[in-house]
């Protein structure tokens, strides 16, 4: 079934389409995305609840190893960059070529 709509906010959300039955565009059917599994989600309501499954997160993460952030300068990076320890190794990219 086509429902571009559907499939915009579905893939800006998740990274992927969520129903397999949906496409963009007739015969354009997607094969690559994998919704990501429904075990590992962490299920938010506010910005508060956002906050601190990161904050959770990135705690549990540093056990085992050393973080680091790729910088945009948009801003996701700065939001997740807010809840990095100081001194995390941060880098960014510029691009100086192209057409």
């Amino acid at each position: 079934m086509v429902d571009k709509n559907f499939c915009m906010s579905s893939y800006l959300a998740f990274r992927c389409i969520i129903k397999d039955d949906m496409e963009f565009a007739e015969g354009l059917h997607h094969t690559l995305d994998v919704p990501y599994p429904e075990d590992k989600k962490i299920l938010v309501k506010t910005a508060d609840d956002i906050a601190n499954a990161y904050k959770k997160l990135f705690e549990e993460k540093e056990k085992d190893v050393k973080l680091g952030i790729m910088l945009s300068g948009g801003m996701d990076s700065a939001c997740l960059a807010a809840f990095m320890k100081p001194g995390t190794d941060a880098y960014t990219f510029r691009f100086l070529g192209g057409v």
